[in-house]
């Protein structure tokens, strides 16, 4: 027993360093995407971006197979602003399973930012399809639509996200910009007072 208890006090002294304990993982078995996947986890945190992510994309490579990975990478790559790479990832991700929601989302806005309105549309479309009672999807569809001057459809997609979140200060402002252009002035000054009274809320006001 004290044998025991001085190895396993050992082993955690050892691994009390995630880099060590990741890095004895991936010599053990150099093809556990696991490992590689924490141990570029643990390298981002600490500010190591480029290590980080080699690691990130190891893990990819070994298990091409798993959609949720590539989403789960896409999304860093996003927080970091790289944008291209993100949009890459998600692509990759949706041709192992095209019925990630979250990845046509993401990967619509990316396209949207970038001036392809036309892809932008197509997977926000879908993504809304797939899940047509999220806010936040309906009103990156309605962005989409604005920006392609579909004004009605924006205003009704906009509508929607409200009727199921009415705490988006965004979506009341963007929605009262259009309907100030239509002339509906009234229901535009309600719509920007509800951004005003949004904001105050999250400021804890």
């Amino acid at each position: 027993m004290i044998a025991l208890f001085s190895l396993t006090w050992m082993q955690v002294r050892l691994w009390q360093n995630d880099y060590v304990l990741f890095s004895h993982a991936i010599q053990v078995v150099p093809q556990n995407h696991r490992a590689h996947m924490l141990m570029g986890l643990a390298f981002l945190r600490d500010g190591r971006t480029e290590e980080g992510f080699s690691h990130l994309r190891d893990a990819l490579r070994l298990r091409p197979d798993l959609p949720d990975n590539y989403v789960a990478v896409g999304n860093l790559l996003l927080k970091h602003g790289r944008t291209a790479e993100a949009r890459d990832l998600f692509q990759s991700g949706l041709r192992v399973d095209p019925g990630m929601w979250y990845a046509h989302s993401n990967l619509g806005n990316i396209l949207l930012s970038e001036g392809n309105a036309a892809d932008a549309i197509r997977h926000l479309r879908e993504a809304v399809r797939l899940r047509p009672d999220d806010p936040k999807v309906l009103s990156g569809l309605g962005d989409a639509c604005a920006a392609t001057g579909q004004i009605q459809e924006a205003m009704s997609l906009y509508e929607r996200a409200l009727r199921l979140n009415p705490a988006m200060p965004e979506v009341h402002y963007n929605l009262g910009l259009l309907l100030a252009a239509r002339g509906r002035i009234d229901e535009s000054i309600a719509h920007l007072r509800e951004v005003r009274d949004c904001l105050r809320v999250r400021a804890g006001a």
